[in-house]
């Protein structure tokens, strides 16, 4: 094809040559006829349309063949010099268990070629070459080829999950009593072993009952692995399952999963307070942590997840918490002066009749004195959640058996006035948690609550139910003002109590209306002062009779030139207490008579300070010091 133009009165011209093809040829006409570009394997004689050659039928997974086609011309079935793409492709490779490298080959002298890896999981396979020219696609496919598989080589345990679960029954306390093993199989290559392996399994110990509830033999998925599910007996253990290959026992691996308690159990469940005392009594928005530790009966914690509730008497609390570890925890915050559930007639109540150690396992708070008044500004906590009575087991089967000791539980209550009793005569009544939801308070019952009986103790009717585990901390709302008054020695505030400052002989009337009230005689109004040492202690408290808040210093100085407190000054610190804090101090005087007739006495003055502040706290005193002869 020639093209000329005219420019500027001059002539161009410019001559090209080209050949023309139809829809499917290319090339140059010869002979009258059109000549195609074929695919397939080999060239001149040896040619085979539409076919991919292998370097081999038969390999084996993770290994390498080559696969080759030719581009030719039709005419003589030479190599074609033309420039096209060359794809590969195979079921194998399309389901992600082959590969090319490289997939798509620009053939050099009319030949591409590729190399192929099969992986475990393609069983067979073949292999389709295709090309696009002048628009139309042309293909050629290999024979099938035969891939043999890897061997398993290997059994290795993934885990469990859950990894922790609780004993027989702990699901009523939301606790697993399942978890689901999982082994995985591979190859010689370490890769996944096909799908289809089988494995067999088998408990180590059934010990409690611990047993599989899955089929003893499972199958290899995709991945290589093969699961079991195993169901906890009454028994906590380290519980192993053995895993074998099916094919080749040789090939083998162990699991494990923990067993554990499951539920809390009373004894194992403890509240308390990052501070007993906090200047709260005239201010409102002061917080303090609530702490909850919950184990079951081996000490092992609660499981993850576990909800603790709350309840405050006065202030607010965060309603619930769930553990982590074991613990968890809430704020309390303060509302300042609140008189609500105060029990006028507590001097009247009857108290909790066990002793000591049975009330601090029962959740009890310390006992303040059975026929005292009760005091405004003290405020219970109470934490509870679902679990199980303590009990001893006496022969290590980790079951309840009949005629083996534990202590029975009443129904969960706030015990606002300390009596250790639930105390319900209108108009004043304690909160309590209705387990069984009867509307009614029961009283602790006459067989064990819990998990895990003895054959014999579950045909007693022992272990049908769990019960509520609680623990409570009393708190004292320590006011700004303090109150002082003096002994001559602890042993006089044996028996002493708090009564009404306004009606003595009353319980107090109102917040801040709170009297040191002895058992025997009076406070000491002055200090009688004989030759020698003196020995006396300074009661303070706030105006509620509750302990001085956290951290205040108590200072008791006085000196002159004849009589002085021992020391100089004595000082006394404020730590965690709910009480009045007692600080002893002595007062020394002349021996000599006549000395001590011409000494000269004034007074001894407390005051009080707090570290970091320049705060002045109201209700220090000062008190006169009288000679005896």
């Amino acid at each position: 094809m020639t093209a000329s133009a005219d420019v500027g009165g001059k002539t161009y011209t410019q001559t090209l040559g080209f050949r023309t093809t139809g829809s499917d040829q290319t090339g140059d006409s010869a002979g009258g006829g059109a000549v195609s570009i074929l695919i397939g394997s080999g060239t001149g004689a040896a040619f085979q349309e539409g076919e991919v050659g292998l370097s081999a039928t038969t390999t084996s997974a993770k290994s390498t063949l080559s696969a080759i086609v030719n581009l030719v011309t039709s005419d003589t079935n030479g190599a074609w010099d033309g420039s096209a793409k060359v794809s590969f492709s195979s079921s194998c490779a399309t389901a992600g268990k082959a590969s090319f490298d490289p997939q798509e080959v620009i053939p050099v002298a009319g030949t591409a070629v590729t190399s192929y890896q099969p992986e475990n999981g393609c069983t067979e396979d073949v292999i389709t070459a295709s090309v696009t020219i002048s628009g139309e696609i042309k293909t050629a496919t290999s024979p099938t080829i035969t891939v043999e598989q890897s061997p398993p080589a290997s059994l290795t345990f993934l885990g469990a999950e859950p990894p922790i679960i609780g004993i027989k029954g702990s699901a009523q306390v939301g606790a697993p009593e399942s978890s689901v093993l999982s082994f995985q199989v591979k190859d010689s290559n370490g890769d996944p072993a096909t799908a289809g392996e089988s494995v067999s399994f088998s408990v180590a110990s059934d010990n409690g009952g611990f047993a599989i509830t899955s089929d003893t033999t499972a199958s290899t998925n995709a991945q290589g692995v093969a699961q079991v599910t195993v169901r906890s007996g009454t028994v906590p253990f380290s519980a192993f399952v053995l895993a074998e290959l099916a094919s080749n026992g040789d090939i083998s691996s162990t699991g494990s999963v923990s067993v554990q308690s499951g539920p809390i159990t009373q004894s194992r469940f403890s509240l308390a307070l990052d501070m007993v005392n906090p200047k709260a009594g005239n201010h409102q928005g002061l917080q303090v942590p609530v702490n909850v530790r919950a184990a079951d009966r081996f000490g092992n914690w609660a499981p993850d997840g576990t909800r603790i509730n709350f309840t405050s008497e006065l202030g607010d609390i965060d309603g619930s918490c769930q553990t982590v570890d074991g613990t968890c925890s809430v704020v309390w915050t303060s509302q300042a002066v609140q008189t609500i559930h105060f029990d006028k007639q507590r001097d009247t109540r009857s108290c909790f009749s066990g002793t000591g150690p049975e009330r601090e396992q029962s959740g009890l708070t310390a006992d303040t004195g059975c026929g005292d008044f009760d005091r405004f500004g003290r405020n219970t906590i109470t934490a509870w959640t679902v679990g199980e009575e303590s009990f001893s087991d006496e022969n290590g089967n980790n079951l309840f058996d009949v005629g083996e000791d534990w202590l029975p539980l009443a129904e969960a209550f706030r015990d606002d006035n300390g009596t250790g009793i639930r105390d319900n005569q209108s108009p004043y009544s304690e909160e309590f948690m209705d387990y069984n939801s009867n509307g009614t308070y029961d009283s602790a019952g006459t067989v064990f609550r819990g998990l895990g009986c003895s054959d014999a103790a579950s045909v007693a009717g022992n272990c049908e139910s769990l019960a509520n585990v609680r623990d409570s901390s009393v708190m004292a709302l320590s006011t700004d003002t303090l109150q002082v008054e003096f002994v001559k020695s602890a042993s006089d505030l044996v028996g002493a109590s708090w009564e009404s400052a306004s009606q003595p002989g009353m319980p107090p009337q109102n917040w801040g209306d709170a009297a040191l009230k002895l058992q025997s005689g009076t406070t000491l109004s002055s200090l009688d002062i004989s030759p020698g040492s003196n020995s006396f202690v300074a009661v303070i408290a706030d105006v509620n009779g509750n302990a001085p808040f956290n951290g205040l210093h108590i200072f008791v100085t006085g000196s002159t030139p004849d009589v002085t407190v021992l020391g100089g000054q004595v000082r006394c610190d404020v730590d965690m207490t709910t009480e009045a804090v007692l600080c002893p101090f002595t007062v020394q005087a002349p021996l000599d008579p006549t000395e001590f007739s011409n000494a000269n006495l004034t007074a001894v003055t407390v005051s009080f300070a707090y570290p970091g502040t320049t705060d002045v706290y109201p209700g220090g005193r000062i008190i006169s010091l009288v000679k005896v002869p």
